[in-house]
């Protein structure tokens, strides 16, 4: 099986609004790993988070066992694709202590950027919502600048929601992309080759 064909797409949202400057100063709320191969949504919460057992519409994990799933992708040839992954999400995570495996994932060229390839490639800094606008004509349900908000009010399935939409349009661009080799963000037609 070629899995470059189907990564994995990853997503966080954080419990906090951290100093950009110290990425380390996030902490991660939840993460959610879309598996196109599969059509599932994996989610992962914080341990405080998950012994509270309050999820209405998902099914979840505790955070701690992500770095156990993320191995266990690792060794099956899985690939990772997100938007800003290694400029947002990947450093926020290094501090839960999966910062080798995700290190793997980027050495081995099995980490796929979007935002990353388009700012090499164009010099373009588009956030997921314009592409999202322009390519698939859809529509992010919130700004993730809500998401810390709207965790500290106990809101934990309007947030998993949103980071699971994340990972799917993520991937839906991603796979428009690789299918036409193009994606459109306003009325710029921006060719790609991911």
């Amino acid at each position: 099986m070629d899995y470059s064909e189907h990564p994995l797409s990853i997503d966080i949202e954080t419990s906090n609004l951290g100093d950009f400057e110290d990425l380390k100063s996030f902490e991660t709320a939840c993460i959610c790993v879309y598996d196109p191969l599969f059509d599932k949504d994996w989610v992962f919460v914080d341990d405080a988070c998950y012994a509270q057992k309050r999820f209405l519409y998902h099914f979840v994990a505790p955070l701690s066992d992500f770095e156990k799933q993320l191995q266990k992708w690792w060794d099956e040839g899985r690939f990772l694709l997100g938007h800003n992954t290694e400029g947002f999400d990947f450093p926020v995570l290094e501090h839960m202590g999966v910062g080798s495996v995700l290190d793997d994932f980027q050495i081995e060229g099995r980490s796929i950027d979007t935002k990353k390839i388009l700012l090499n490639d164009f010099n373009l800094r588009i956030s997921l919502q314009n592409i999202v606008n322009g390519t698939l004509g859809d529509t992010k349900s919130m700004s993730g600048a809500d998401a810390p908000v709207y965790w500290k009010e106990g809101r934990f399935d309007d947030v998993i929601s949103y980071c699971i939409k994340d990972t799917r349009l993520t991937y839906r661009v991603w796979a428009e992309g690789r299918e036409n080799g193009k994606i459109t963000v306003d009325s710029l037609t921006i060719p790609v080759v991911w």
